[in-house]
């Protein structure tokens, strides 16, 4: 019944079943969107920590400046239609783990979101309108890659490239699992946020989300995974390396662009400050 009809009929009952169902939505959303930013800030801790330790080398020097709070309302929006698909369904959702379910229906979601996205992002720098007025502000920054940066975009923008691909994962597959709608959900948030991260890939980044990590480890063996190097050519060059989750589309349709990017460890970058006649160089 919709939410017309609901009006219509005077149904009390049905209209308070109904709002129940939004404010679920609503609820089950927002915490989605409070972990997302919880574990963002680990990821970053960890990777600062990581780079100090001398195990981790960047393209630039730590940006200092976030965008947490329009990370929290891009999560919360991407992820209503999955969770409102879920919730309006009415079928409760199993807890049985089971690692290779988990993996094979990761693949099977990375390879749709990445074809989406891959086409979606393709044409976001192709319809110069559309670049101007909502793509154009992800690129104002170049050099500033942190693992937020993801977020500094507009929310429409990042909604289309996120949010469709996500709902058809749970639509073709009709989750009925918990685990198989918590590890897509979260490792969009994963990927995205390493690929923004500023960091030169390294194996440790496949430990950020354990569930994740044996098929990340193995399409990364193979050459397949998208890598911080590849984004970091994107946000340097504007007509290479779309890809989500894959090299395989900017293979196929001849945008991608190995990195060629010089990286550092922790004191040794050309912006660190340098002892310059006894007085230390500006960045």
């Amino acid at each position: 019944m919709s939410l017309l009809q609901l009006l219509v009929s005077g149904d009390a009952t049905a209209f308070i079943a109904f709002r129940a169902q939004i404010l679920s939505v609503v609820a089950y959303s927002a915490l989605y969107s409070a972990v997302g930013a919880i574990y963002v800030h680990l990821v970053d801790a960890a990777l600062g920590a990581l780079y100090k330790a001398g195990h981790l080398k960047r393209f630039y020097a730590p940006a200092k400046i976030r965008h947490e709070e329009v990370a929290i309302v891009d999560a919360f929006l991407f992820a209503i239609p999955s969770v409102a698909y879920l919730v309006f369904r009415g079928v409760p959702l199993s807890f049985d783990l089971n690692l290779l379910s988990i993996s094979s229906y990761l693949v099977f979601y990375m390879v749709l979101h990445d074809t989406w996205f891959y086409f979606m992002h393709l044409e976001a720098h192709r319809f110069k309108l559309w670049y101007r007025n909502f793509h154009l502000r992800h690129h104002t920054m170049r050099k500033e890659l942190n693992v937020f940066h993801v977020a500094f975009a507009n929310h429409l923008d990042n909604f289309i490239d996120v949010a469709p691909g996500l709902f058809g994962y749970f639509v073709l597959t009709n989750v009925t699992n918990f685990w198989l709608a918590f590890v897509p959900l979260t490792t969009v948030i994963t990927t995205a946020s390493l690929n923004h991260s500023g960091y030169r890939s390294h194996w440790i980044m496949t430990m950020m989300h354990p569930l994740a990590m044996p098929v990340l480890v193995i399409l990364g063996r193979l050459q397949l995974l998208a890598s911080p190097g590849d984004h970091q050519m994107h946000h340097e060059h504007y007509t290479c390396n779309f890809g989500l989750f894959f090299r395989t589309w900017d293979h196929i349709m001849g945008t991608y662009r190995r990195c060629d990017l010089p990286a550092y460890a922790y004191g040794e970058g050309p912006w660190e400050a340098k002892a310059v006649n006894g007085q230390n160089a500006t960045r």
